[in-house]
């Protein structure tokens, strides 16, 4: 008796169907291998969502849009408290509200995220300059423009702080040639010169009475 051939583990093929024809079931059960799986078309299985359905989907859209919002809000927040405001720019306080501006760019949080963030900046700004710490004042001010560039506060303080450098600068040059000044060897006055003491009026007169009388 001739054996049987042994399954392929692969489902028969489905006969072609002429355009609006279903396709045909077949009758016969799928024959598989042991950890085979059928992998049936599900693409051709699904069908278009009633409006109940469709309804439903966006609702759960919605819903997960907004616990993403919420949850980079969060994030942003605890970047903001942490000093996290545009770098690393990864886990940046701004990168977080950028995100956010993606899915919902009407946000009202995002608006006031961004003033926290300039706020934060001109108080680290104002605190390095009362320190003396110039360059990082800059630095601060600077980087609080990229994200407001027409901030009154940060635009004060960037004149105040250029004023104080530009006053520091002057002085440090008078000192220096006060400096020099007290290092050179004092120039010596050249001598007086002797004054003839001035002839009396008598002097003057006698003179002239021994000078006529030379004469006669």
């Amino acid at each position: 008796m001739a054996s049987e051939p042994q399954g392929s583990g692969e489902a028969p093929p489905v006969p072609a169907t002429e355009p609006g024809e279903q396709p045909v079931q077949s009758l016969e059960p799928a024959t598989t291998l042991a950890g085979d799986a059928v992998e049936a078309d599900e693409e051709a299985a699904v069908e278009d969502p009633g409006p109940a359905e469709a309804a439903v989907v966006e609702v759960v859209s919605e819903t997960t849009d907004q616990e993403e919002i919420d949850r980079l809000l969060q994030l942003a927040d605890e970047a903001i408290q942490r000093n996290r405001l545009l770098m690393p720019r990864k886990r940046a306080a701004y990168t977080y509200l950028q995100q956010v501006l993606k899915i919902d760019p009407d946000n009202r949080d995002v608006r006031s995220g961004i003033a926290r963030i300039v706020r934060r900046y001109h108080v680290l700004a104002k605190s390095a300059f009362e320190k003396g710490d110039f360059d990082n004042s800059r630095r601060l001010i600077e980087r609080g423009l990229r994200v407001d560039r027409r901030d009154s506060g940060l635009l004060a303080l960037r004149q105040e702080l250029d004023q104080t450098i530009a006053e520091a600068e002057a002085a440090e040059l008078a000192a220096a040639e006060l400096a020099r000044m007290a290092m050179q060897p004092p120039k010596s006055k050249p001598a007086a010169k002797r004054k003839e003491p001035a002839e009396s009026s008598f002097s003057s007169l006698m003179r002239l009475v021994n000078g006529l009388s030379a004469d006669n």
